[in-house]
């Protein structure tokens, strides 16, 4: 966290989203999701490069599939040069974009 800063805070759904991911290094995207009817904290943590697909999701079970609709969409805005994601429940497909 030291490197990265938190991008506005957004309200998406039921959900308050923050982005505190790393700019400009090839993935560590960290989301953080607070929902908004009881304070339950989620997070998605893409751990290292997108090449790397290392990521997890952390926070109750089952992941609501707002999170992970919103994971999906936030990867292929961010991350959409490099690669395509695609998000069921708490398993990201990444499709690396050929060079």
């Amino acid at each position: 966290m030291e490197f990265s800063g938190c991008g506005a805070i957004e309200k998406r759904g039921d959900f308050l989203l923050m982005d505190v991911s790393q700019l400009h290094v090839g993935g560590y995207t960290s989301l953080i999701f607070v929902r908004l009817s009881d304070g339950a904290v989620f997070l998605f943590w893409l751990k290292a490069t997108v090449a790397d697909k290392d990521y997890s999701f952390y926070g109750q079970r089952p992941i609501p599939s707002a999170i992970s609709e919103i994971v999906e969409s936030q990867l292929n805005t961010a991350w959409g040069h490099v690669a395509q994601f695609h998000v069921h429940g708490e398993k990201v497909d990444i499709q690396l974009a050929a060079r």
